[in-house]
């Protein structure tokens, strides 16, 4: 297991820059969170409260503490603008680690989620030393099932979730490198 983490990185690709959250991050995070096609399949249809969302942000910034990875406030370069976020947490008993993103809206099918995945993937496999990451879709969401794929990932499983069947995608360090 790597020792605990100083730093709180910052990512950047040609178009995204990639901020770990603040609890200053919270209430923008908590207006995308709320936005009907995020939170759909994010926070399975459930309005989320600030006070959530806080939580979320605090739970995600313990992870950069103790592992080097966490949630990232995903930003155009060119403007600043928030575009969504992307990051990782553990899940399972196990000691997997989950790539979680979404994107407003507006900022969907231009590339963005796929570069700070990217990013994020290259974060876990190099810094933090991890030898394999999985992503979980529900079934209905084929948008970002596909994006699992471009990212090198394969369906290893489906299990049973809370309003759908869970994909479970995984992909391992060799195998990001070759994506």
């Amino acid at each position: 297991m790597p020792p605990p983490f100083a730093s709180r990185p910052r990512l950047e690709t040609p178009r995204l820059h990639l901020a770990p959250a603040n609890a200053s991050d919270a209430q923008a995070l908590q207006s995308l969170w709320n936005e009907p096609e995020v939170r759909k399949y994010l926070w399975d249809g459930e309005e989320v409260p600030l006070e959530k969302a806080r939580e979320a942000v605090e739970a995600m910034n313990a992870g950069f503490r103790e592992k080097g990875y966490g949630l990232w406030c995903v930003s155009l370069r060119h403007s600043g603008v928030l575009a969504g976020f992307c990051g990782l947490r553990g899940f399972g008993d196990a000691g997997a680690v989950e790539l979680l993103f979404g994107l407003a809206p507006s900022r969907t099918g231009q590339g963005y989620a796929t570069e700070a995945a990217r990013a994020v993937l290259a974060h876990a496999f190099g810094a933090c030393g991890l030898v394999e990451v999985w992503g979980r879709v529900d079934e209905p969401n084929a948008r970002s099932a596909k994006l699992l794929e471009r990212l090198g990932m394969s369906l290893r499983r489906t299990t049973a979730g809370k309003r759908h069947r869970l994909l479970e995608h995984a992909v391992a360090v060799a195998d990001f490198r070759t994506a």
